[in-house]
């Protein structure tokens, strides 16, 4: 699917970045995560609210993370959440590319950091690992805030 295409049909907003894997050789990149299933258009209050899966996101040309992490791997002192994702203009009728505002919690150092993922590429696929769990909750309402990314990365310290 084409990363235009899969950021009209799914909502990443609050999802946690559990991994994060990219193969240069192969021209791939691997972000594990856990979704937010109720923020979904197709979600019905059956379902389970949060489902872990996996972003295949294939023909990478350009994969940068600013300021640079190495492979991110969550544990319990850090967390990285998906704040907004939007297209960026791009001439190219193949190719497509997306930045991800990321904040990233380092719960040992009390900060928090605001961090860009720009990913240019051909195809996206979201691959289901497993439904998380049903919190019998109320549905909340999302309203998706438009442009609100900043391009600046920067830092904030906790007291």
């Amino acid at each position: 699917m084409k990363l235009s295409l899969f950021i009209q049909s799914f909502v990443l907003h609050d999802a946690v970045i559990q991994a994060i894997q990219y193969q240069p050789e192969q021209q791939r990149g691997l972000i594990d995560l856990e979704l937010c299933n109720y923020l979904q258009p197709t979600y019905q209050l059956d379902e389970v609210e949060l489902i872990s899966g996996q972003l295949i996101i294939t023909g990478i040309t350009k994969f940068l993370v600013e300021p640079r992490l190495e492979l991110f791997q969550k544990n319990d002192l850090m967390d990285a959440q998906i704040l907004e994702v939007k297209l960026l203009p791009n001439n190219d009728n193949e190719l497509e590319c997306w930045q991800m505002g990321v904040l990233v919690s380092d719960y040992q150092q009390n900060s928090d950091q605001f961090t860009l993922i720009t990913i240019q590429a051909i195809d996206v696929v979201w691959q289901v690992t497993e439904p998380m769990i049903q919190l019998n909750i109320p549905y909340y309402i999302f309203q998706r805030l438009e442009n609100r990314l900043t391009l600046e990365p920067f830092v904030v310290t906790g007291a």
